[in-house]
């Protein structure tokens, strides 16, 4: 006899359950670079970059409709943000976690990325105002932050 006729249908998958775990990612600025730097530690960079509070949350672990968000290097220029693993051809230093890609009911807003060509540098900012009061152009939204 065949064997499949007697035996079950296999059963789906078990669904991982999403996670909803939180990372608060904490800005510093060093004035002599000069260089915003995005980290979940706030007391990274101290003491040249003073600790200006938490910037955003971030999801700890992936899930549909989340895009992650890489910490990025400018050899000699300071950090970005950026949607691409590979930097954008940086210097990838980690990923952040994770940004909704749409608004929900549990995110703050989008997450703007500007940059001052004067400057040379990038701010990450919930606020387009306080990209445009500081002399940056709005370059993009980068996802939704917690």
């Amino acid at each position: 006899t065949d064997a499949s006729v007697n035996s079950k249908p296999a059963e789906p998958p078990a669904e991982t359950p999403v996670s909803y775990e939180r990372v608060e990612i904490h800005r510093s600025y060093n004035a002599k670079v000069p260089d915003h730097l995005y980290s979940p530690d706030p007391a990274e960079g101290a003491p040249d970059y003073k600790h200006e509070g938490v910037a955003f949350s971030l999801y700890r672990d992936p899930a549909p409709g989340r895009v992650a968000l890489y910490r990025c290097y400018v050899n000699g220029k300071g950090h970005f943000i950026s949607q691409d693993a590979g930097c954008e051809g940086q210097h990838v230093d980690f990923r952040l976690g994770y940004a909704e890609k749409d608004p929900t009911p549990q995110t703050k807003g989008g997450l703007f990325r500007c940059y001052s060509a004067e400057k040379n540098r990038h701010l990450i900012s919930f606020s387009q105002q306080e990209c445009t009061d500081n002399g940056y152009a709005i370059e993009r939204t980068i996802g939704n932050g917690l």
